[in-house]
């Protein structure tokens, strides 16, 4: 778990006030087996994935990644 600390600056357009507010958000990586697992468990096979916004390969070193998915198969209750 990784904690990810936002600190935001609003400015208002017709005074120029600005306002600044933070938010901290624990995050958990997960790592592309984990994806493809709970996919398939989801009856979803793993097309594709990439960095976000770049389409690049992601890396250890990649923030954000996309994965596409499509479903094969039902899920069994």
């Amino acid at each position: 778990v990784v904690k990810v600390y936002y600190r935001f600056y609003v400015q208002e357009k017709k005074t120029g006030h600005i306002q600044e507010f933070s938010e901290l958000h624990p995050m958990r990586y997960l790592f592309d087996h984990e994806i493809i697992s709970f996919a398939n468990n989801a009856g979803f096979e793993i097309l594709a994935s990439e960095e976000w916004m770049t389409g690049s390969s992601p890396d250890t070193n990649t923030w954000g990644v996309v994965s596409i998915a499509r479903k094969v198969k039902p899920v069994s209750q």
